[in-house]
């Protein structure tokens, strides 16, 4: 495991008890490094067991042990807290490494929870549709009160439909929080397949290594569909400090993120208005703020709560921007808390 680990992070100064992302490793690093031990141990694990352990211990002792082997199930992402605990949606890319800095600044007030997608097999095919992932992560929270779901971008609608969905089968609040999530009928006029699509992996791409963009629209755009990936797939590998050995992963990083990018422009909720208030916090400096806002409060009624902070879709999970996030997500999750009549879970 150390091995790996200084592998992937470049450095022999690797400490059992140091923790990855404070050494700089960083989503698609994580990516790497999953990469790495199961070709030095031949074992796998899921990409989010990084997020939940990020330590040289702590991923060993989930491999002795063989614990999270499937990606559906919700992972730890805090040393938790009392109060209402958080779900949090995995974005259009499937992971939850986005959400490390939330989780630790909520730590100790706040459970947070991570739900990264899930490895489809023959008996659990991957879900096509923002509906039936919402009904596979409200099965992997299982039946308790209590909770709050939320997530960012992508993560958002699902953690919407959740709530619909939980409310029509229980009758029951679930307080949920949107982070600068695009509205349904935004991404639905939004092209989401083909050249689009990988342009789009590679923003993300570029946005979470702060490498630049691996390709062009006008480098893929002559291309059959096949080149177009392979041709992503292997500018990834050499903008992102990757070896031959990620393009696995890679390319299965690259069908999920189309995979979910393709249902989010099908979503179209029931404009249902729900009692419980929904918080929908958005970065200033994001396109379509009011269109967003206006179309959020269409689909959820009066009950929607409107917040704004500094910083830009992919920087409002970071410092400087990251406390004002925390401040808007632990007012909201207290009021909860607080509130007479909601079902703590307790009983």
């Amino acid at each position: 495991m150390l091995a790996a680990w200084r592998e992937v992070l470049g450095t022999p100064k690797v400490g059992l008890d140091d923790d990855f992302f404070t050494l700089g490793g960083h989503s698609f690093a994580a990516m790497r490094l999953v990469g790495t031990i199961e070709r030095l141990t031949g074992r796998r694990l899921p990409l989010a067991a990084v997020f939940q352990a990020p330590t040289v211990a702590g991923l060993s002792a989930l491999l002795e042990s063989e614990q999270s082997t499937t990606e559906a199930a919700p992972v730890a992402l805090n040393a938790g807290g009392g109060a209402v605990p958080l779900f949090l949606v995995h974005p259009v890319g499937g992971e939850v490494g986005c959400y490390t800095g939330l989780s630790r600044a909520l730590a100790g007030r706040h459970p947070v929870f991570g739900i990264a997608a899930s490895v489809p097999t023959d008996d659990a095919p991957a879900a096509e549709r923002v509906e039936d992932l919402a009904a596979r992560y409200l099965r992997a929270i299982g039946d308790r009160g209590g909770v709050a779901v939320g997530g960012w971008s992508f993560g958002g609608l699902v953690a919407f439909e959740m709530r619909r969905q939980y409310r029509e089968a229980t009758g029951r609040a679930l307080p949920t929080v949107l982070l600068d999530t695009p509205s349904p009928g935004l991404l639905r006029a939004h092209p989401s397949s083909g050249v689009d699509a990988l342009v789009a992996f590679a923003e993300d791409w570029s946005e979470g290594t702060g490498f630049p963009m691996p390709v062009t629209r006008d480098e893929l755009r002559p291309l059959d569909p096949a080149q177009r990936t392979e041709l992503l797939v292997s500018r990834c590998i050499r903008s992102g400090g990757m070896t031959e050995a990620d393009r696995p992963q890679i390319a299965r990083s690259i069908a999920v993120f189309g995979r979910h990018l393709r249902a989010a422009s099908r979503y179209d909720p029931p404009a249902v208005a729900l009692p419980d208030p929904v918080l929908l916090v958005l970065a200033d400096q994001g396109d379509h703020r009011e269109r967003i806002a206006a179309d959020w409060a269409a689909a959820a009624g009066s009950s929607l709560l409107v917040r704004e902070v500094a910083g830009s879709h992919y920087s409002m999970l970071h410092p400087p921007g990251l406390q004002p996030l925390v401040t808007q997500v632990t007012q909201y999750l207290d009021s909860y808390g607080n509130r007479d009549g909601y079902d703590t879970g307790s009983s």
